[in-house]
């Protein structure tokens, strides 16, 4: 298998922008979904602070990397459902970009 020196090639992330509310206010913020066990993903929960929270409030959004840097996070709706399959959808479409960089004439020599 050919590494192409980007640890984050093919990666997906999926955050949650939600309200978080702190001390004196309320800040709207992208957190990290809640996986279980098998690695499916837990509706409305995000981590905040290293602790699951339930916030049905806000959207699901992805993002992912290129040239090493992240994108710009895209909304993909508040359901479950469509996050997964947009996020199937890009994983594949990233695995078939990495594969013709790492197959591309400029990359062997």
């Amino acid at each position: 298998m050919m590494r192409t020196g980007n640890s984050h090639a093919g990666r997906v992330n999926l955050p949650k922008y939600v309200k978080v509310r702190g001390d004196a206010s309320e800040t709207w913020r992208f957190c990290p979904v809640v996986r279980t066990g098998n690695g499916r993903i837990r509706p409305d929960y995000v981590l905040i602070e290293g602790r699951p929270e339930l916030h049905k409030e806000g959207a699901y959004y992805i993002e992912w990397y290129r040239d090493g840097k992240p994108t710009n996070p895209r909304s993909v709706g508040t359901g479950v459902p469509s996050l997964l399959a947009r996020s199937l959808s890009a994983a594949i479409w990233l695995s078939m970009v990495c594969a013709a960089a790492c197959c591309s004439p400029e990359t062997r020599a």
